[in-house]
């Protein structure tokens, strides 16, 4: 079992990692509060809160009462029984929003691995009448329930980061949008690129143009002024 590190010469390094390893979870607990109120209830998302620093409350005294064995394995089953009851709150409702509903399945599934393999802890730990070699068990269970309880807040806080920066570039890119509007508005528009100097140039040429036509449609009138004489 993890928990016979925390007795022992060494026992400080577990104790001491449990109760920093809570210190951050309630730490983490709040900043899931203030990133989350877009997309979850208000009602719901203080249950969760609550629920993430109870668990962190309960890593804190598991760190601190290793010595005193029914203490320390009952704040271990609040600790990881409040977070399998967040993780399925929060699935719940996540699951229905497009943009969070692998996340919202991904908290369904781990609350269900979590009360698995609680379930099954107990079972190994407090029941007699199994094999032996089901009763060595006990520790890989252990294991394999901290390793989904610790990939949840990793998982999640990549989730906030990604979405972070997504909106943080969506933001600049409306900025330098703007800004690129701003400076445009100032300028006379140039319809398809032409320059001012090309516009010129071109007004020059359709004037010479217009005289050419002017001189070819002149000439002929010109020519059929003594045969008009004549004829009178």
């Amino acid at each position: 079992m993890v928990s016979d590190l925390g007795v022992g010469p060494h026992a400080w390094i577990l104790n001491t990692t449990l109760v920093v390893s809570g210190q951050l979870s309630t730490l983490f607990a709040l900043g899931f509060f203030q990133a989350m109120r877009p997309w979850i209830g208000r009602r719901r998302l203080l249950a969760s809160t609550s629920l993430l620093l109870l668990t962190g409350t309960g890593i804190v005294n598991a760190g601190l009462f290793t010595e005193y064995r029914l203490l320390h394995t009952l704040n271990f089953f609040v600790a990881f029984g409040g977070l399998s009851i967040t993780l399925w709150l929060i699935g719940l409702h996540l699951r229905k929003d497009r943009a969070w509903r692998g996340y919202g399945w991904y908290s369904l599934i781990s609350s269900l691995v979590l009360v698995l393999l609680i379930l099954t802890l107990v079972l190994l730990l407090f029941t007699d009448t199994l094999p032996a070699f089901m009763m060595q068990g006990a520790g890989l269970t252990e294991r394999l329930l901290l390793v989904v309880a610790c990939a949840w807040p990793v998982v999640t806080g990549c989730r906030l980061m990604g979405r972070s920066q997504a909106q943080q570039a969506g933001e600049a890119a409306d900025a330098s949008a703007e800004g690129f509007d701003l400076a445009l508005g100032g300028r006379k528009p140039v319809a398809h690129g032409v320059t001012p100097r090309s516009h010129g140039v071109a007004a020059e040429q359709a004037q010479h143009m217009s005289g050419r036509l002017s001189q070819e449609l002149a000439a002929p009138v010109k020519a059929q002024g003594p045969l008009s004489t004549e004829a009178a």
